[in-house]
């Protein structure tokens, strides 16, 4: 019998951001694995119109309703990569109502860091929409909890990482580099990771900081760099494409996670499955992925001399580094693209098979 037809509503690159490199790497793998995929992007390459900001909303929505409305009857099972604030109402509620009105099988597939204020300010109006998914599913115990504090009963799949992307060949012989690979926006909090190399470097004199990531903070933080006196070694590579990002981590020393806010950072399966200890504060969904002193080491969110103290006893005790990595390889076995695609179709078939 031939595998469901499906939908997946999503943001699509351009620009490289986690939840549309998820969605581009997983419907390159469904293909691959036999299930007909037909992508409904939530973002549209507008040209000259996309510097007219009002406008480029407006029309963006248009287009998104009207190939999301071409599209739907077209397959089986809908499948929408959510997340919080104006974009679940304008992307996610057209999806599960046009779904619905077509008789097909919706799956909503949350995947935010800011579910729990989302949730508490939107409960009736978000609780709506959810409640009318025939599916539920969240990649992590952390929103796992939040959603059912809000009455909400999700099922757990979790992110994918093509961990064979990551076997490009160490070169770690030089001074000491920590990796950021984090957009440059405020609930990323990218400052405290220079804040924290500026610590280091009272210690390990040659540390430097590399930041994988644009945003609205780029000028501010290279001030801050700047100020605190390491403008010099804080280095912004802007955005790296996806196919550049393995060779980035083949350099770095620790892989840093300076974030606010979080649920399952790919940056961190992505330094897992490179070879890189991870250094994050707990922010979020972190420490459901991170298992402190085992795999990673976790800091309070914000504290910058934590940050530099746990970055400073990674590069000083080697066999800590070597012990982190290790465990750190092991964990991300069980985030395989092959077994979390496979775990999809499984979800898919359920809905469309008695």
């Amino acid at each position: 019998m031939a595998e469901p037809r499906v939908a997946l509503v999503a943001p699509w690159p351009p620009p490289e951001g986690g939840m549309a490199v998820q969605a581009r790497g997983l419907r390159d793998a469904l293909v691959a694995a036999g299930t007909p995929v037909e992508v409904v992007p939530t973002n549209v390459g507008l040209g000259p119109i996309g510097r007219v900001r009002g406008l480029r909303g407006i029309v963006n929505l248009v287009i998104f309703l009207a190939r999301l409305v071409w599209t739907v009857p077209r397959v089986d099972v809908v499948h929408v990569l959510s997340a919080s604030g104006l974009t679940f109402f304008l992307f996610t509620a057209p999806a599960v109502v046009v779904g619905r009105i077509a008789g097909r099988r919706v799956v909503v597939n949350y995947r935010g860091g800011l579910a729990e204020s989302f949730l508490a300010r939107r409960s009736r109006s978000a609780g709506w929409f959810l409640r009318r998914a025939h599916r539920l599913v969240v990649p992590s115990g952390f929103l796992d909890a939040i959603f059912r504090r809000h009455g909400h009963a999700p099922e757990i799949l979790p992110n994918y990482i093509d961990v064979d992307r990551f076997d490009a060949p160490p070169d770690r012989t030089g001074d000491p580099r920590l990796l950021v690979t984090r957009n440059l926006e405020p609930i990323y909090n990218v400052g405290l990771a220079i804040d924290a190399l500026a610590i280091v470097r009272k210690r390990i004199a040659g540390a430097t900081l590399w930041i994988a990531g644009t945003g609205s903070e780029r000028d501010a933080l290279a001030a801050r760099a700047r100020a605190a006196g390491v403008g010099g070694a804080v280095h912004f590579l802007g955005r790296v494409p996806n196919d550049d990002v393995p060779s980035h981590y083949a350099t770095a020393s620790i892989a840093v996670n300076p974030t606010n806010v979080d649920n399952m950072p790919i940056s961190v399966l992505e330094a897992f499955a490179a070879g890189v200890p991870v250094v994050s504060t707990r922010a979020g969904g972190v420490p459901f992925l991170v298992d402190d002193g085992v795999d990673g080491l976790l800091v309070d969110v914000g504290d910058a001399p934590a940050l530099a103290a746990a970055c400073i006893r990674v590069l000083e005790d080697p066999a800590l580094a070597e012990r982190l990595v290790d465990a750190g390889r092991a964990r991300v076995e069980g985030f395989r693209i092959a077994r979390v695609v496979e775990a999809w179709q499984r979800l898919y078939r359920s809905e469309v098979r008695p």
